[in-house]
Order: C-alpha cells, then structure tokens, then sequence
C-alpha cells in the first residue's frame, strides 16, 4: 500500500470526526408548568343535532371553487350537476332540492318560485363558514326542511375603514374567474 494514501485517508477521516467531537451539546433544562385544566360544555340544545361543519381552511383552500364542487367534495350531500356554470341543486339523503332549506346569515335565499338554490352562483369566496344540519336537526335553523338545511354565513369586518380583496384563476379552455369582496368597517 502507499504510504502517502493511508496519510490522505486518515487525514480526511480526522477531519470529518474532529468537527463532530467538537460540538458541544446543549444542556438538558427541566421546566415546570402551571397546570392546565380543559373543559367543554355540552349544552342541551345540540343534543341529537347531526351537523357537518365546513371549516375556513377547507373554503380558503377552495376558493375559486363554486359551492357546489366545496359540497361535493367535502360532505355526504348529494349535488345534482349539469355542468360549470350551470345549475347545480343539493339533496339530503334522497329528499328533492326544494325539501333542502338554505340560509345565510340567518336569512332564507331560496328561491321563491322553484324553492331551491342554485350552488354553482354561490363563490365559495363569499363565504366564512357553512354548517349542514341533516334531516330534522334542521328545524332549530329554520322550517320546511325536511330533507336538511344549510347555513352559510359571511363575518363583518372587524377593522376600522375601507377593505378590498381581489382573486383571480385562469385555468384551461380560456377559463377566468374573478373574484372582488369591497368591506367598509366602523369597528363594530
């Protein structure tokens, strides 16, 4: 063997152990925290109340979807499609589209003639949270729903002054979606 290899190889060697054997690591530090006490209430009033619950994160991520794909993807109802842009009726559990009773912000928007809503003009953008109350747990939001209803709602502004907010996708086909959301608050 050459003399001058083994020197090189246990030279590298050293280099690469001594940085190691260097280091200095750190100290193990104990810590005593205050106790933590958790508790929930289970008011009477959700007692036998089948709900789903839309989270923020599920409609931020979907955001230049209408609500009918966010329904469609993210809960057991049926949405009846004909298409994009077309119209789009949501069922509970094998009821019609006019048994389904929809609300925002406490408010009916179903439509007065066909007494259903249309979910493909709904942007899920304009909306902060959506809860579906199945079969008769519909009742506490609003009569007439036998299959269901569905509760979307919009938060106000919080802040002080004029807000904008501007989305837009571009997708295949020479598809564009735009989104604008203008919020004037007084910081009620």
């Amino acid at each position: 063997m050459n003399p001058v290899k083994n020197i090189l190889c246990l030279c590298c060697c050293l280099t690469n152990i001594l940085p190691l054997a260097a280091q200095d690591f750190p100290v193990q530090q104990e810590r005593e925290l205050a106790d933590v006490v958790v508790t929930a209430e289970r008011l009477l009033s959700n007692i036998g109340i089948q709900q789903t619950i839309l989270d923020s994160t599920t409609l931020r991520q979907t955001v230049s979807l209408s609500l009918a794909d966010v329904l469609t993807q993210n809960s057991t109802i049926f949405i009846k499609s004909y298409g994009r842009g077309a119209l789009s009726t949501a069922s509970f559990r094998g009821t019609a589209p006019s048994h389904t009773q929809v609300t925002w912000n406490g408010m009916k928007i179903d439509s007065p003639m066909l007494g259903q809503v249309d979910f493909s003009l709904i942007p899920s953008f304009f909306v902060d949270k959506a809860n579906l109350y199945h079969g008769a747990s519909s009742t506490g939001i609003t009569g007439g729903g036998l299959g269901g209803a569905i509760a979307l709602g919009t938060r106000a502004s919080g802040e002080k002054g004029l807000g904008m907010q501007y989305i837009q996708g571009v997708g295949s086909y020479h598809t564009f979606d735009e989104f604008f959301r203008l919020q004037y608050g007084t910081g009620r």
